[in-house]
């Protein structure tokens, strides 16, 4: 019986996606044991970013980014605020209490650390954008995003000061060896079956 080209990218797609997921679970793991992340796992969100997320990664040897977004701090963009709602949401939420510097540090010394004993660790690096582990058996190489919420505001409201129909989501994070600002509005994607909301009921602290 003849294999077609349509059953061969099946099978190389479902087979880059099962090693995918479990990468993702595997990182996921240690990441949870971080200090930092049970201090403050009501305000951090994990999920996929990329094509994988969309199951359209063939590559045996895929790249797995996943982000680290953690939501007790968030940029903003209130350009489209009248003057007394920007004046509100100024006296309503506090100042941040580290900076994004300080965050991915914090991460990555952790994430070293946990990783430091595991045979399928080849290395555990800090990267301009992300932290870059590269894994053995098999060989892959994975990006964690570390970033803050950023919320681009259409409106605001002390009544509902932390309601998301008052902005639009997305992540904020640096380039640090540039310094330069990075924006984006990811999608969060769900992996078998999971699905986490950025949004939790904390008294977030503006940047």
């Amino acid at each position: 019986m003849s294999i077609t080209e349509e059953k061969l990218l099946q099978w190389s797609t479902q087979e880059s996606t099962d090693l995918c997921s479990q990468t993702y679970q595997f990182i996921k793991k240690h990441i949870c044991e971080l200090p930092f992340f049970k201090e403050n796992q009501n305000d951090i969100s994990l999920y996929l970013q990329g094509s994988y997320a969309n199951n359209t990664n063939i590559r045996r040897d895929c790249d797995v980014d996943i982000v680290m977004q953690y939501n007790g701090v968030f940029g903003y963009d209130d350009s489209l605020l009248s003057t007394q709602e920007k004046e509100s949401k100024k006296n309503h939420f506090e100042s941040a209490r580290f900076t994004f510097k300080e965050y991915k540090d914090i991460v990555y010394r952790q994430l070293f650390n946990e990783l430091l004993s595991c045979s399928r660790v080849k290395s555990v690096l800090k990267k301009a954008k992300s932290i870059r582990i590269s894994l053995e058996n098999p060989t892959i190489e994975v990006d964690i995003v570390p970033c803050f919420q950023y919320r681009k505001y259409i409106s605001f409201s002390i009544l509902d000061p932390y309601s998301s129909k008052h902005y639009r989501e997305g992540i904020r994070f640096e380039n640090t060896e540039t310094d330069d600002l990075i924006i984006n509005y990811p999608k969060l994607h769900k992996l078998n079956g999971e699905n986490k909301s950025s949004h939790t009921n904390n008294r977030y602290k503006s940047m």
